[in-house]
């Protein structure tokens, strides 16, 4: 569970007075939907960032609506990128993982796959095991929580001791990876368009369909006595994904171009040719049809 630092500092207030925390309401920061922070606390990612439909209409929304009433913005603290609207308590961290082979096992793969019988696809999948590593994909997230939150395995008190961030061991196997208790931000939900399972399939199986699926850290995502605007469009984008209706999406505007002939390899030889071919032929026997006047 995801656990802000002022949740910490609330945790310790109730230790000293229940009561007084019980009419206290935490409110926790809200999500990003920027396009360079990465999701998975390291810092700028190496690849192109490729921003989920979902995370770019909702960042041009939130621009919008904080271009419509500035002073506002200003005076509840909110920078640009940040849509402390959407805020969601107690999420869990989300993931969407690739496995990918290095290059130096791909031949020992190649090569195990090429043996016959049995003793091949079982080197194969030796190979596989130990050798592919899990590597998480920062294209399908489109919710991502602020910096400040760290994620707890026991986010409640116990024996008096309320919880607090303390950072894995070097030692310890989930060093690296995505099971590591760190610092944020982390990715709370992600949509991914896949293909269902073979598995789940007795015949036909090569034709199992796309299907889209969206994934959101928790459940109460979308409870509460009120749901601000922000939130009603997360909800509606999502379902629009996941619908197939990408077109409801806000979507970045193309700058606008005077439409060009685009012209193959063959036709762009033949319009030089017309260009600049024809003009110096007629300039040639225009030339020759002179001399031989004169010649006369």
């Amino acid at each position: 569970t995801i656990l802000y630092n002022m949740e910490a500092r609330e945790f310790k207030i109730r230790k000293m007075d229940s009561l007084a925390s019980a009419r206290r309401e935490v409110e926790v920061p809200g999500v990003r939907f920027d396009e360079t922070t990465s999701s998975y606390g390291w810092g700028k990612t190496r690849e192109p960032f490729r921003s989920h439909p979902i995370r770019t209409s909702m960042r041009l929304v939130h621009r919008a609506m904080s271009a419509s009433d500035p002073s506002t913005a200003k005076r509840e603290g909110k920078d640009k990128g940040e849509a402390t609207e959407v805020s969601v308590r107690h999420p869990r961290p989300v993931y969407y993982m690739h496995a990918s082979l290095p290059t130096s096992a791909a031949g020992s793969l190649v090569g195990a796959l090429a043996l016959p019988g049995l003793p091949g696809g079982l080197q194969a999948a030796a190979t596989w095991a130990q050798k592919a590593s899990l590597r998480p994909d920062d294209s399908a997230v489109f919710l991502v929580t602020r910096e400040e939150n760290w994620n707890e395995e026991k986010p409640f008190v116990m024996k008096n001791k309320a919880p607090r961030y303390t950072p894995t061991k070097d030692e310890d196997p989930k060093k690296g990876t995505v099971d590591e208790e760190r610092r944020g931000p982390f990715p709370i939900g992600v949509a991914v368009e896949t293909q269902v399972p073979a598995s789940w399939f007795d015949k036909d199986a090569n034709k199992a369909p796309q299907v889209r699926v969206a994934v959101i850290g928790s459940g109460g995502a979308f409870v509460g006595a009120s749901l601000p605007p922000m939130k009603e469009k997360l909800f509606l984008d999502t379902v629009n994904w996941l619908l197939g209706r990408d077109d409801l999406l806000a979507r970045d505007s193309e700058t606008w171009q005077y439409p060009r002939v685009e012209l193959t390899s063959l036709e762009q030889k033949c319009w030089f040719v017309l260009c600049y071919g024809l003009p110096f032929a007629f300039v040639y026997l225009g030339a020759m049809v002179g001399l031989m006047r004169r010649m006369r």
